[in-house]
């Protein structure tokens, strides 16, 4: 858990009970909110887009954390919408919420939280 001093500090508490923080360890601070995630969601898929020379994958697997969805934007079927106008086309897909994903960053495979993860076939 985290909180904010008067001053406008964040505290955070020890990582678990027996892993506090040290000096030296490296921290990384999301800003998240509905429209930083469409927005992200949003590149990416252009991205990928564009370095498959605009052509959609075959078929898709979407795996995104439970609090997202109707949780987060209010509404259900928002981020597939995403997909779908970037694709341009219906592309078979199958899908679940999931309490963590597992995804890349760099060349390291991390347990993440908050996220869509999408494996794309082609």
């Amino acid at each position: 858990m985290h909180s904010f001093t008067r001053e406008g500090h964040l505290v955070l508490s020890p990582l678990t009970e027996t892993t506090p923080y040290s000096p030296g360890m490296k921290l990384q601070l999301q800003c998240f909110s509905p429209e930083h995630a469409l927005k992200d969601l949003r590149s990416r898929v252009e991205t990928d887009m564009a370095l498959h020379n605009g052509r959609p994958p075959k078929a898709a697997v979407i795996i995104s954390c439970g609090a997202r969805g109707v949780a987060l934007y209010g509404s259900e079927g928002v981020e597939s919408a995403i997909f779908r106008e970037v694709w341009g086309c219906d592309v078979p897909t199958v899908g679940f919420f999931a309490g963590g994903e597992f995804g890349p960053v760099g060349l390291r495979t991390y347990l993440h939280a908050f996220t869509t993860s999408c494996l794309m076939f082609r």
